[in-house]
């Protein structure tokens, strides 16, 4: 996301055709920007893989939980002093883990940049920490995939609208008025619930929160693939057209991607070997969440330096080689249809 003064009202109020036009424009220059080996700039510490809810998106059949090793945090400490953003955010609900509030103390002994940590969260206890979280967010989604408690209930088996909405609103009120123009909320669309994307920006005005953004079911068989936005392009732009026009109604910013657009994206404009770090409860360490199950190297194991400086990441720095990369959703057309499915479905597709 560009973030500069003023940004909201533009993107609120401009035409999608003149954003698209800033879009193409802004990634061919960041595109050209030398890229710099350091300290990764995000890095993204996975709590744990438990969650509270069984989403009918998520793919968590046979999977098995697992949570860190609060002694392995010293292992980070480097990448924790360095990085401008540290995300909680993993396969799983962190705010479910033990120590989290030892874990964001750990952190802040470390660092202490005041807009620090973001966290991707299904909201249904995030009110738990707000006071802890109070004056140190950078970012905190959302990600709730309805608009409406009947669709809220059957997409997000085990939570209760009511209740999340509730936590949410305890959420807003506890934190500061900068920290409330971090947090958004975040849509995963797909063919049973995409027709709520308008009211979705509605509900975000109800409960003050400034954005929103909409991300496309990604599906891991071709069983399911029926479930896509690949079978409803044309009304899923349509509905886009009355998502523009809440947008400026309500002022919420709403991101989202639309067939037929060319934002000028290519693998020129990755950034993640360079800028990503994502460390799993065990250690695994991968620079992008695009790569399936593809890690390079064990940072708990060996030393966090040795992988992140290590030749095969160096490797992947040079040349985008890996299977994964030549299909990453964010750097193809919209249109293509490995935008929705997942890296591990179309890795087994090029066995």
């Amino acid at each position: 996301m560009i973030n500069f003064p003023g940004r909201k009202y533009i993107n609120c109020f401009l035409s999608r055709k003149t954003k698209e036009c800033l879009f193409r424009n802004y990634n061919y220059f960041i595109s050209k920007i030398p890229k710099r080996q350091t300290y990764p700039k995000c890095l993204f510490i996975t709590l744990t893989t438990r969650c509270n809810l069984r989403c009918t998106i998520c793919d968590r059949e046979n999977f098995k939980v697992s949570d860190l090793d609060f002694t392995n945090l010293d292992k980070l400490k480097n990448p924790i002093k360095y990085a401008k953003v540290v995300d909680l955010t993993g396969w799983g609900e962190s705010i479910l883990y033990q120590k989290y509030a030892e874990v964001i103390d750990y952190i802040f002994s470390l660092n202490n940049r005041r807009k620090l940590i973001a966290q991707t969260t299904n909201g249904v206890l995030a009110h738990k920490y707000a006071s802890l979280l109070k004056g140190r967010l950078q970012r905190f989604v959302i990600s709730l995939n309805a608009a409406t408690p009947e669709t809220y209930n059957r997409e997000m088996k085990g939570g209760d609208f009511n209740k999340t909405i509730s936590s949410i609103q305890s959420f807003m009120s506890e934190i500061t008025r900068e920290d409330r123009k971090t947090v958004k909320l975040h849509f995963v669309t797909h063919l049973n619930n995409y027709k709520e994307m308008p009211l979705f920006v509605e509900l975000a005005k109800s409960l003050n929160i400034p954005q929103v953004s909409f991300g496309q079911y990604m599906c891991s068989s071709i069983e399911t693939e029926r479930n896509t936005l690949l079978n409803v392009k044309t009304e899923y732009n349509d509905t886009l057209t009355k998502v523009e026009k809440a947008s400026k109604k309500f002022k919420v910013e709403a991101f989202y991607r639309r067939f037929g657009e060319n934002l000028g994206l290519s693998p020129d404009n990755c950034r993640f070997p360079f800028d990503w770090c994502i460390v799993g409860t065990n250690g695994d360490m991968s620079p992008c969440c695009y790569l399936g199950d593809i890690t390079m190297g064990n940072v708990f194991n060996d030393t966090f330096e040795s992988v992140w400086f290590g030749e095969k990441i160096q490797k992947l720095r040079k040349s985008r080689y890996l299977p994964g990369c030549s299909f990453c959703a964010p750097f193809h057309s919209f249109d293509n249809q490995c935008c929705h499915f997942t890296a591990r479905y179309n890795s087994r597709q090029q066995v």
